[in-house]
């Protein structure tokens, strides 16, 4: 078992703090971590496309080789880049770190940041390559999960590696048109949720979602994402219906505005007509405000529709008692 201070240090190079651990604490989350690395990379192992099991001794003095030649911090970008493919970032400057270079660990932190990014976007490149001739439906949808474990540079290694093969791409290509052809004959419901990266990408959905944000603000950018198009169309319809009552009930209301200031123009039986068809047109909020408008400009016009919307009540009140 190492000692107290070895301990502290890997668990520091792998993002976990130990500053408050006492002994033991220190000891069990150790032995997790370890035990947590191990089952990754073994995991990685199993799959002989990535490094044979009998290798990782050979790979790991190939890294203490390499480290023993660095002269200059320009030596160790290549041999960074070279080993990142086999370790993780945390571990590989765990095992820098060990050498003790005439390097200080943030230098050796930024280069190893620089060339994980670099290669990150190499792979993704690469895989992109190689999947251009799927259907558009799979390629994005495939393109989105691996930009999704972009940071795990082995299993994006291991990706490539296998779709490399024209043998392994050709089957990959086979697979995914029969299952797309599945999906577009039997499971038409499902397609978007299938394909969720694919239809996000899409020009319909994207105006649809651009078409909402115009007229609504209930919706965020994000919600609208993870609804699928037809949902989409459905909401915009329902905004568009929305908006348009509202603006009918907007010159509605004005209109009853100007109609009712008018009063002293207006026999009695227009006067009331005028209000039987506001009562009818304009909704309990839009009616409350057209009295406290009177209400604030002509107690006269206010009296008078009190009066009338009252007497229009009692003769609809009688009609239903008796109908």
């Amino acid at each position: 078992m190492p000692d107290d201070a070895s301990m502290r240090e890997y668990l520091k190079a792998h993002g976990k703090s130990s500053d408050a651990l006492d002994s033991e604490e220190i000891v069990k989350d150790y032995e997790e971590l370890v035990k947590e690395n191990i089952d990754y990379y073994f995991n990685l192992l199993k799959d002989d496309d990535i490094l044979q099991t009998s290798n990782i001794f050979l790979e790991h003095k190939t890294l203490q080789s390499d480290l023993a030649s660095v002269k200059t911090v320009s030596d160790l970008y290549g041999i960074i880049y070279k080993h990142l493919k086999f370790y993780s970032p945390s571990d590989l400057a765990s095992f820098i770190h060990e050498v003790n270079l005439p390097i200080t660990s943030k230098q050796i932190i930024r280069i190893i940041s620089l060339m994980h990014a670099m290669l990150q976007d190499e792979l993704l490149d690469s895989i992109n390559l190689e999947l251009k001739d799927l259907p558009k439906e799979e390629e994005e949808t495939l393109m989105h999960h691996y930009e999704g474990i972009r940071d795990d540079v082995m299993a994006l290694e291991s990706a490539y590696h296998k779709l490399s093969s024209k043998r392994t791409l050709e089957y990959v290509k086979q697979l995914t048109t029969m299952k797309l052809d599945i999906m577009q004959h039997y499971l038409p419901n499902e397609m978007e949720e299938e394909y969720k990266p694919y239809y996000d990408n899409t020009k319909e959905k994207k105006e649809v979602i651009n078409k909402i944000l115009q007229i609504s603000k209930i919706y965020s950018k994000a919600q609208l994402f993870d609804m699928n198009i037809k949902q989409l169309v459905d909401i915009k319809n329902t905004i568009v219906e929305q908006n348009r009552l509202t603006e009918k009930q907007r010159k509605n209301y004005k209109k009853y505005i100007e109609i009712f200031e008018d009063t002293a123009n207006l026999s009695e039986e227009v006067f009331n007509e005028n209000v039987r068809n506001a009562l009818e047109l304009l909704t309990n909020e839009q009616l409350s405000e057209l009295l406290l408008y009177f209400n604030t400009r002509n107690h006269f016009i206010l009296n008078k529709l009190n009066t009338a919307i009252q007497e229009v009540k009692r003769k609809s009140s009688r009609r239903g008692k008796f109908a």
